[in-house]
């Protein structure tokens, strides 16, 4: 609030400069005013105009001053305008400067939204295993926290339940499939966001569940997953894929982030099923923009996707991958025979 009160003030005064400035000198000199305070002499059309049509003590802008000229409601209506656009620049940049230029292992994007749903980031997911551990599941990077009420930011731990639940059905999928037990390996993802460190404004809920599964598997096969492509959606312990928030009616900001990156240039975006029967309406910004829009119901079907091979492939590498390594590392626990 304290910074729209500001903003307010900066751009009632810009406003009476600019009335000042257009009005004093010779002709040159007004011309170039007009053209430097072009914006700020449309806003101050907009208040007198008001003025006029209110009854409050109206005035030409050639009268303007400090003294009869206050601050109105228009102002602080203007200010929350210019700030909003202001965050999302730096949040359009900060958002850049996460995209890979190329794809890589390990690593998956998703997406996430702000708290009412309307403002779109892209997240990147990383992650890293270790083959050597104890079976754990760690969530690193941006801060996990939830905002109850105005300014209450409270800890959420979703978000590591979410990676939790996808891993316990990847251990499940390559147990029942390969007969590989990963029960001692150690997954740690690191979410990274343009909000991290914002107290109340990290990410919480489990919606990067579909992207944590991405990037495990991504690791565990040594293959890329596609940077063209985003996903989001809940994933459960039976690799089912389960609706989220952020892609409906009341906020569609996770669609609009898809839209606004420029490093790399979305061209597949994979919603759960429910979300795309419901939503038919607000995804259909999507493929406006030539993105193609995926329901997916299973986390399978989005390692498909996202990796761009099916899953009889994915297993074989995932096979090759985790034999090489256990057969190198029982080779290396051998000592040596003496001569």
């Amino acid at each position: 609030m304290a910074e729209i009160i500001r903003e307010a003030n900066r751009l009632r005064s810009e406003e009476i400069i600019a009335a000042w400035e257009t009005h004093k000198g010779d002709e040159d000199h007004r011309l170039r005013a007009e053209r430097m305070f072009r914006e700020d002499r449309e806003r101050l059309k907009g208040v007198l105009e008001i003025h006029r049509r209110t009854g409050e003590s109206p005035i030409s802008d050639e009268e303007t001053s400090a003294e009869n000229y206050k601050i109105h409601l228009y102002h602080f209506q203007k200010a929350a305008e210019q700030l909003e656009q202001d965050l999302d620049k730096e949040l359009t940049e900060a958002q850049e400067s996460l995209m890979l230029s190329k794809p890589e292992k390990g690593v998956a994007y998703g997406v996430g939204t702000d708290s009412q749903g309307r403002r779109g980031i892209i997240l990147l997911a990383e992650c890293a295993v270790n083959k050597q551990g104890s079976g754990k599941v760690t969530v690193t990077g941006a801060a996990k926290s939830a905002v109850l009420g105005p300014a209450t930011a409270v800890e959420d731990v979703s978000i590591v339940e979410s990676a939790t639940n996808v891993i316990e059905f990847i251990r499940s999928y390559l147990r029942e499939k390969l007969n590989i037990d990963t029960s001692k390996y150690d997954f740690t993802f690191q979410v990274i966001s343009p909000l991290e460190g914002a107290a109340g404004m990290g990410v919480s809920g489990p919606s990067l569940g579909a992207t944590f599964s991405v990037a495990a598997i991504s690791e565990l096969s040594n293959s890329v997953v596609d940077p063209t492509v985003v996903m989001t959606g809940k994933g459960d312990i039976k690799g089912n894929i389960g609706p989220v928030g952020g892609v409906g009616w009341r906020g569609a900001g996770k669609f609009l982030a898809a839209t606004q990156t420029k490093k790399v240039k979305i061209r597949k975006f994979l919603l759960p099923q429910w979300n795309h029967e419901k939503s038919v309406d607000e995804w259909q910004v999507l493929e406006d923009k030539n993105i193609d829009v995926m329901p997916v119901k299973s986390q399978v079907e989005v390692w498909e996707h996202a990796l761009g091979m099916g899953i009889d492939q994915i297993t074989r590498e995932i096979e090759i991958a985790l034999k090489e390594r256990i057969e190198f590392q029982q080779m290396s626990t051998i000592e040596p025979t003496s001569t």
